[in-house]
């Protein structure tokens, strides 16, 4: 009888084998996603999509306009002085909210060209304008960035570092390069 029910587990375990065998073939032949296939096109899927966050990473970011979310591309876009120059977008903007300046524009930061406000299809194309801007003026890492927004005369009246210096205090931010 134990010889038996020996023969029958091993029966059992051999249809068994045979079944998942015919399975695999016949989910092969059918060219039926298997689940390691479909792994490994979750991670090819991964693989581009980290691709293009690392090659655009504003995708990361909400695209409203708000004070937190232009702090947060600057800082995504690895712009020096982050917390200086989201001062400086407020200053330029009226805190996000002038309607006769460059703001109209998408314009963060007063940028003009012969004369006239510069036009941006978005607010983070500004930011990004800035990123390459500042990569091109600022080239000593050591000099203090008010006395360069001074030097090149970015700023259009006098008190301007000192108007930036109280947006920062006033917002609790710290001057530190990044």
């Amino acid at each position: 009888m134990a010889l038996y029910k020996n023969r029958y587990r091993i029966s059992i375990v051999g249809f068994s084998l045979l079944v998942l065998t015919n399975i695999y073939f016949l989910i092969r032949l059918n060219n039926v996603e298997t689940h390691n296939d479909i792994i490994l096109k979750q991670n090819d899927s991964l693989r581009k999509y980290i691709g293009d966050i690392y090659r655009h990473p504003e995708i990361l970011c909400d695209s409203s306009l708000t004070k937190d979310n232009v702090l947060n591309y600057i800082k995504l876009k690895g712009i020096k002085w982050p917390n200086v120059v989201w001062a400086q977008s407020m200053v330029e903007t009226g805190y996000l909210s002038c309607d006769k300046c460059c703001f109209s524009y998408n314009n963060l930061f007063g940028f003009m060209l012969n004369g006239k406000c510069m036009k941006f299809n978005t607010w983070q194309e500004s930011i990004d304008y800035y990123y390459r801007w500042q990569n091109k003026l600022y080239k000593n890492k050591n000099e203090d960035y008010f006395k360069f927004l001074k030097r090149i005369g970015y700023a259009t009246f006098k008190e301007y570092n000192i108007h930036i210096a109280q947006i920062l205090i006033d917002n609790k931010m710290t001057y530190v390069i990044n």
